[in-house]
């Protein structure tokens, strides 16, 4: 009975399977990395890095680690991973206005970071190796990812709570998501922000739609999708107060007016890859690969205050909190629905869930949308403001799995791959239509749909 129902799913998604696999060719770099998206993206993202490894493994594990591997090359010396590496020469905007760095492995990289899925693709391909291959392999990975743990909990965990505050809406991987709405407009009002805010408000409007018309994201769709020409202008004013206090939250926090966000979806991904963290440890079980007391009581803390810091009982869900306020930003995003990666509570899980089944919220024709279809601030067709991500829905459906709501997890499978505009890989979805859009193909939705088909086989 099952083989047949298996080889119904087979035969039902056979071209999709393939069509996904070819995307990974077609945003394969010369040096074998395969980009998020080559025609736009040329480079190596951090959360997308972690996802199209997580998609490669299913048939090529040893490609897969090339993918964490290649990303990793980008970390800094202080144990940031960055959001971005870059393998070719440094274009002038990266240099010369972001000021990536180089670094001795030779690559470019971002100086903000990204949500630290890498530890999950990491458990995800070691799971898949024969005993040998995978201690060789977690002994390559390990001490890296670790070494990220412990600078986000050292480095930006807010000290009050544990938490860790994010100093750039890039670094969410939710580029322009409405949770930084209010505390981006306060920082860089014209006058409120200093003299270079006014500069950037009253000249440059032009100079950056000329510039993202030329070089950047307009030559592939215009602003009805993509980010508006004042978000890219306020995430500048972000981006130059962090290069002047050399990325220290607290020197931002003191010396300056930019917005600081505690993200509950990154937030919720740090605390499940320090899930995946400690499992590596266990596997390993050597001396040298302890993690120390401290950090593991931080690790604790940080997942302890996702509980008691951002959930609200009148509500009864996650939100983001402005770090600079102290007050809860109730917008219902994707992120409020992250928690479920790591919830302890029944009751709190089955209230995430109730929002995911919601079709007046997250359930629509193209499932989860990246904030709730009941916002104000919801645009179907919008980047981060209503468009529904794979690189967002995925963490849904592992949370679905894990916490053993299966019928939905299968319902989320089916309903994607069931999208008429599936094949086409988009960037993200309008989340009512299903339509594609963004840039296409993107190697992320290509990643999903596989790991979407290997599931209803098993």
């Amino acid at each position: 009975m099952y083989g047949g129902i298996i080889e119904c799913y087979m035969n039902k998604y056979r071209v999709l399977e393939q069509q996904a696999s070819e995307v990974f060719e077609l945003n394969r770099l010369p040096n074998g990395v395969i980009s998020p998206q080559r025609t736009h993206f040329p480079t190596s993202f951090k959360w997308d890095a972690g996802h199209t490894a997580r998609g490669r493994v299913i048939y090529d594990t040893r490609d897969a680690m090339m993918q964490v591997y290649s990303h990793l090359m980008g970390q800094h010396t202080d144990g940031k991973i960055p959001n971005e590496v870059v393998f070719s020469t440094l274009n002038f905007a990266q240099k010369s206005i972001l000021r990536y760095k180089r670094m001795p492995t030779g690559v470019g990289t971002s100086n903000i970071t990204q949500p630290p899925n890498l530890a999950t693709a990491s458990r995800d391909i070691a799971e898949r190796l024969s005993a040998a291959d995978q201690r060789t392999y977690l002994r390559s990975v390990y001490p890296q990812l670790l070494q990220e743990t412990a600078w986000l909990l050292e480095h930006r965990a807010d000290k009050a709570d544990g938490l860790i505050t994010l100093l750039h809406p890039y670094e969410s991987g939710m580029d322009n998501s409405p949770i930084w709405d209010n505390a981006m407009t306060e920082a860089w009002r014209e006058d409120n922000g200093g003299q270079i805010a006014k500069i950037m408000k009253r000249w440059s409007p032009a100079v950056v739609e000329h510039f993202r018309k030329k070089q950047g994201d307009l030559r592939f769709g215009g602003t009805a999708e993509r980010s508006q020409t004042e978000e890219i202008i306020n995430g500048q004013l972000q981006t130059w107060q962090a290069l002047r206090h050399g990325h220290d939250i607290d020197a931002i926090r003191e010396k300056s007016r930019a917005a600081l966000i505690k993200d509950v979806g990154f937030n919720a991904i740090a605390a499940a890859a320090n899930v995946d963290l400690l499992w590596m440890e266990e596997t390993l079980d050597e001396e040298q690969y302890r993690i120390n007391d401290d950090l593991r009581a931080a690790i604790e803390r940080q997942r302890q205050a996702i509980e008691t810091e951002l959930w609200d009982s009148s509500d009864r869900a996650y939100y983001s909190k402005d770090a600079r306020t102290n007050e809860l930003i109730r917008v219902l995003t994707v992120g409020s629905l992250l928690p479920l990666l790591i919830a302890e509570s029944t009751e709190r899980a089955d209230s995430i869930v109730a929002r995911v089944t919601d079709t007046d919220q997250f359930w629509t024709l193209s499932p989860i949308p990246s904030v709730s279809v009941s916002e104000p601030s919801f645009n179907p067709n919008r980047y981060w403001r209503g468009g529904a991500w794979s690189l967002t829905r995925i963490f849904v459906f592992e949370a679905l799995k894990k916490q053993g709501y299966c019928s939905v997890a299968d319902s989320l499978a089916e309903q994607v791959l069931e999208q008429e505009d599936a094949a086409r890989f988009g960037e993200f979805n309008n989340p009512l239509t299903g339509q594609a859009l963004g840039m296409k193909p993107f190697s992320p939705a290509a990643a999903e749909v596989l790991m979407y088909i290997e599931h209803l086989k098993s």
